[in-house]
């Protein structure tokens, strides 16, 4: 449970199915992320080896998540239309709505070849209640209604006790998920956001759940891995990394690393998307000081001019910071000091976050600026810049709107089985062409290391 290669094999994996996610009360913020997870197929082998675990109720949210699972990726029993006959489904509010591809006259009588070309059809044509000519093994293919995400109602409470969920139905009782107050403090690189604001921002909700899962998986270890009473030996999932250590790099240099915090305890959640980041500084006449920390999510400045994709971001984020009027507190007169930051460990799915918000006061300004990225992107470490990292870009999220308390998110899911980009708008889906989804101002992208 607590590695991640002790699970089952890419060939155990589950098949992506489209469903739509009903937004019941602005909680389009949260479905994105729900659909990006669901596209993460690490993340869906982590839930599949929940679902034989007895007591899982004892873990609000990966309890949540292995409902919405089972529910997510049930086989379809009926026709999804039986009833809604001759009607259209209704779109969940919204200041953007998922483009369909127009059907001619001549094809709609003719049978969808393709799930989602069904649930096109079905949004704009509607059928009738009797089966069609599709066969069985058709009918078995076509998507079922979009979803309630209800199993979440209470987390997103927790999150932001503005934001109350509307059950249309009656959901099993269990106990508010409670936050930590142990739980780990990730670094989110120059990004504090007044909380009255940032609450419903999909990038703080994401990192939120990321922490409260990996906080369940860590409880769940323990209460597993019980050590015995003979075992007097120390976990080394909570071992604590010395302070300060001295290390001799290239050409002889040394510098002193400092680990900011308690190192991150593995668990499946960290394994996947935990990197750590490497801040240099360096100051006449002293050993260079490096700090390492960890993280979930890097969170890129898009502000300046020359920045206009993601390999700009990523090179302004990395380019060493000239540190203006610094003091030697032992001479005590100005010296030359400079900071940058590198890669230390690089994540299996890398989260990136372009900051497009500035704040204000109790107001959010929006930055509505074309960013290009690849689908595929290389990255390295600062102790192997010989050795790149191959990923792959599987979730592009997008805030549509002008502020974050009035705007709304629509996502681009890449379905590597149907090799298909998919774009979904709350209750609704279509297929994109990949040019569309880089042309879209993303907000979030999700990368998966390759091999």
């Amino acid at each position: 449970m607590k590695n991640i290669e002790e699970m089952p094999s890419k060939s155990q994996l589950v098949a992506h199915r489209s469903r739509g996610l009903i937004n019941t009360s602005n909680t389009c913020f949260m479905n994105v992320i729900l659909q990006s997870l669901t596209g993460c197929q690490l993340f869906l082998r982590v839930i599949k080896n929940l679902s034989d675990l007895e007591d899982l109720g004892k873990y609000p949210t990966l309890h949540s998540f292995n409902q919405f699972y089972t529910e997510y990726f049930s086989n379809p029993t009926s026709n999804i239309l039986n009833n809604n006959s001759n009607s259209t489904t209704t779109t969940s509010s919204s200041s953007t709505t998922a483009t369909t591809t127009s059907t001619s006259n001549n094809n709609k009588s003719q049978t969808p070849t393709s799930p989602i070309q069904q649930h096109h059809q079905s949004q704009t044509n509607g059928l009738s209640n009797q089966p069609s000519v599709a066969t069985q093994s058709q009918q078995q293919q076509q998507p079922q209604p979009p979803i309630n995400p209800k199993h979440f109602n209470d987390l997103v409470k927790s999150f932001n006790s503005k934001v109350s969920p509307v059950p249309q139905t009656t959901v099993s009782p269990h106990s508010m998920v409670q936050v930590s107050k142990k739980k780990l403090k990730l670094q989110l690189y120059n990004n504090s956001l007044p909380q009255t604001i940032c609450q419903q921002d999909a990038q703080e909700f994401l990192v939120f759940l990321l922490d409260l899962i990996h906080e369940e998986f860590l409880t769940l270890i323990k209460d597993i891995d019980i050590p015995k009473e003979d075992d007097k030996s120390t976990p080394t999932s909570t071992s604590i990394v010395d302070d300060n250590w001295e290390v001799v790099g290239k050409k002889g240099k040394t510098a002193i690393i400092t680990n900011s915090q308690q190192e991150l305890p593995k668990t499946p959640i960290s394994q996947i998307f935990s990197g750590v980041l490497r801040s240099s500084f360096n100051r006449t006449g002293s050993k260079e000081s490096i700090t390492v920390e960890p993280f979930y999510c890097l969170h890129l400045d898009i502000r300046p001019e020359e920045i206009n994709s993601l390999e700009d971001a990523l090179k302004f984020f990395m380019k060493p910071e000239i540190i203006e009027g610094y003091t030697c507190s032992t001479k005590k007169i100005e010296i030359s000091a400079s900071k940058s930051w590198s890669f230390e460990s690089l994540p299996r799915i890398l989260i990136v976050h372009f900051k497009r918000f500035a704040f204000e006061s109790d107001t959010s300004k929006k930055l509505d600026k074309l960013i290009r990225f690849p689908t595929q992107l290389s990255l390295s470490t600062a102790s192997n810049h010989q050795t790149q990292k191959k990923y792959s870009l599987f979730s592009v999220v997008s805030h549509h709107g002008r502020g974050l308390s009035q705007g709304h998110y629509t996502c681009d899911i890449y379905q590597p089985q149907q090799a298909q980009w998919i774009r979904y708008d709350d209750s609704t889906f279509t297929e994109v062409k990949e040019q569309d989804v880089l042309n879209r101002e993303a907000y979030l992208l999700l990368y998966q290391l390759v091999n």
